[in-house]
């Protein structure tokens, strides 16, 4: 197979499309990248609709061939491209039994209601999130642009026929995940389930520590698939302003260290804390259209390169 006809499509803060990208680089697999502007809903446009009719990234294109959940795709990726590296070890080995069982674990968290409820429940965050105050959208502006887009989405029913279904389904999920991000009490639940989780991640990696050595990952010597989700979970927190509830030192000292090593792995740099950067780079570019004209263009560069060092310190 030749791997060079690998088209991501893709954005850079998308936690699947996160899980996607570490993979790819961890198999050294030669691809394409396209992003898919998610916000700008450039998801529900029509040439993507017909690509994936869920109107959700990532999507993997390997020639006609397309794969669009993340798990889906790290499998085919795994499969297609051999190599000494296996993210996917046969369950026919304890190592893939375990690693089956953690993905299955990791993949019921509901990112979506940890990223989006702190987004709209602040202050869920101890410390307010990885965007500081002057950046963040009120609670009202972000329904509102929700709002709108699920609004947005359901009008383009009309425009594409062919893709009719496809929209309004698009649409009342865009709806109805709105209507739970804003019940503060279901987010308070998901953040309180996530610690039962955290739990259970801690003890096996106190159990492989025991039972291998301090180098060891998540389920055995190898990182695979079921570490590929936990870095991005952990980086995840991180940019909630969660990760002091979730893994200090003090309470979870194994998830603590793991994530330490995690960041020494060069896909953990380029994926995870490079889309901190990314952020950085386009929040300053959005606000930069609004706030130079009133604040002039040093002031702007200033605060431009205030919220880039914010940002970048955050994830390290």
């Amino acid at each position: 197979m030749n791997d060079s006809k690998f088209t991501l499509y893709y954005f850079p803060t998308s936690y699947y499309s996160q899980k996607v990208l570490i993979a790819l680089k961890e198999k050294n697999v030669r691809f394409q990248l396209r992003m898919v502007n998610i916000l700008n809903l450039e998801q529900t446009q029509a040439w993507y609709m017909r690509m994936n009719t869920g109107g959700t990234v990532p999507v993997l294109k390997d020639g006609d061939k397309i794969v669009k959940e993340s798990e889906d795709i790290i499998n085919y990726v795994d499969r297609a491209i051999p190599g000494d590296v296996r993210l996917v070890p046969g369950t026919e080995s304890e190592m893939g039994r375990q690693v089956e069982k953690f993905r299955k674990l990791l993949d019921k968290i509901p990112i979506d209601r940890i990223t989006y409820g702190i987004f709209f429940n602040n202050e869920l965050s101890p410390s307010g999130g990885q965007i500081p105050p002057p950046f963040r959208q009120s609670r009202k502006d972000l329904e509102a642009k929700m709002l709108k887009g699920a609004v947005d989405t359901a009008k383009l029913a009309e425009r594409h026929l062919d893709l009719r279904d496809a929209y309004l389904t698009k649409s009342q999920m865009m709806s109805d995940r709105l209507n739970f991000l804003t019940d503060k009490s279901r987010v308070e639940e998901t953040l309180d389930n996530l610690e039962k989780t955290c739990d259970v991640l801690e003890e096996q990696l106190k159990k492989m520590k025991i039972e291998q050595s301090d180098e060891t990952w998540l389920c055995g010597p190898n990182y695979t698939a079921a570490d590929v989700t936990l870095t991005c979970l952990l980086g995840r927190l991180i940019f909630v302003g969660l990760g002091d509830r979730y893994f200090p030192k003090e309470k979870r000292p194994n998830l603590w260290a793991y994530w330490g090593r995690t960041q020494q792995r060069s896909s953990t740099r380029e994926v995870v804390l490079g889309a901190g950067k990314f952020l950085a780079k386009y929040i300053i570019q959005e606000k930069a259209k609004v706030v130079l004209p009133v604040i002039g263009g040093l002031a702007t560069v200033g605060l431009a390169a205030g919220l880039a060092a914010f940002l970048i310190h955050k994830y390290k």
